[in-house]
């Protein structure tokens, strides 16, 4: 019916040996934040009432994250979702003018050789996709999931890390930076448990 397709990046996954992740930045953290196109235009039903409010909380919290030192980078896990990570670019460094020069990066994760080198470089990784998250889970990353469908709250659960999950749908900045924070701190225990 002339439908979009796309490929599903989660599915060419084999049960390889998987490292655990090591950023190597000296002492800066390195956070993935993968976000989802949940309700934007291009998605099967549109709603900018859900959709605006987390773009937005997202691109203030990724800035914030720059502000206190953080390096960002920025990775999809599927298709619809890239163009979304270069609104986030485009309202930091255009709307906010936010200087994001070797803070900030976007790089290309379309298969899963790619996302996997990503996640090798990070330090926490903050996801709406269940594919952000679980295979983000596979490297011990210490996850924050926004969760936009049962499916990531039931893993989330499933895994006892329901406390590191909020709802797509009541998120703002401060409740992502708060969460974040408690994520972080417990973060060791996290690994431990993955």
């Amino acid at each position: 019916r002339n439908d979009k397709v796309y490929p599903d990046l989660a599915f060419s996954y084999s049960n390889g040996e998987v490292t655990k992740g090591s950023a190597q930045n000296g002492n800066r953290k390195v956070v993935g934040v993968s976000p989802i196109a949940y309700l934007a235009p291009g998605w099967p039903k549109q709603n900018s009432a859900v959709f605006q409010p987390y773009f937005e909380a997202l691109v203030a919290f990724v800035g914030t994250l720059i502000e206190r030192g953080y390096l960002v980078v920025l990775f999809s896990t599927d298709g619809p979702d890239r163009e979304i990570v270069g609104d986030i670019v485009d309202a930091l460094t255009k709307e906010r003018d936010l200087d994001v020069r070797g803070k900030l990066s976007h790089p290309r994760t379309h298969t899963l050789p790619e996302l996997f080198d990503q996640l090798r470089q990070v330090d926490y990784v903050v996801a709406s996709r269940l594919h952000g998250v679980l295979l983000s889970h596979r490297f011990c990353l210490p996850v924050l999931a926004i969760s936009y469908d049962r499916k990531v709250d039931t893993y989330m659960a499933d895994v006892g890390l329901s406390e590191h999950c909020v709802d797509i749908h009541d998120v703002t900045a401060d409740s992502l930076v708060e969460a974040f924070e408690r994520l972080t701190e417990e973060s060791e225990s996290i690994r431990s448990r993955l």
